[in-house]
């Protein structure tokens, strides 16, 4: 008897989230009350934008995962795990001259061997970095007015972003 009075007084969690924090109409997770459409409009500068991301993306998710197999099948043992254990702890600048015997100098160090999977897998991140900018130079064309100023701003602010450590030093380089 005690106990259904209880389970009575006790209000359902549901009606109780409703006093508490009401939910309007027109919230992602307010319940539907008309069927979802069929058919969706997409403004067709956000479809060029989402169409060039996919594309783009992966092509970069193919050149890394194919470039990955490459080098877990053995394909170019170029590695010398042991030495690059050892010299692990150096700056990025002697690492790179002891296990590759290679300078590095700005980004085009990656591309010193093409044949490598470790620098064709550098590669295919490039290619999903530079993703955003393909998408931003396809839509500008399209685009009109405040989106087509915001789109420039961005686009030249992602480039600066890429040359902006070609010509000074950022974080301490030398």
């Amino acid at each position: 008897m005690v106990k259904e009075k209880l389970e009575d007084l006790k209000p359902d969690i549901d009606k109780l989230a409703d006093v508490m924090e009401p939910m309007h109409q027109k919230e992602a997770l307010a319940p539907m009350k008309e069927p979802v459409p069929e058919t969706i409009f997409i403004d067709p500068i956000n479809k060029l934008f989402g169409d060039v991301m996919k594309t783009i993306c992966n092509i970069g998710l193919a050149v890394i995962i194919i470039s990955a197999g490459l080098y877990f099948l053995g394909v170019f043992p170029g590695d010398n795990p042991d030495l690059e254990v050892l010299k692990w702890s150096e700056p990025a600048k002697n690492f790179w001259k002891d296990t590759r015997g290679i300078e590095i100098n700005g980004y085009s160090w990656f591309l010193s061997n093409p044949a490598d999977p470790e620098n064709i897998v550098i590669l295919g991140i490039a290619f999903l970095a530079l993703t955003p900018l393909v998408g931003f130079l396809m839509t500008i064309p399209k685009s009109h007015g405040a989106l087509r100023i915001l789109l420039v701003i961005i686009t030249i602010e992602f480039i600066y972003a890429i040359i902006r450590p070609l010509i000074s030093t950022v974080g301490g380089a030398h």
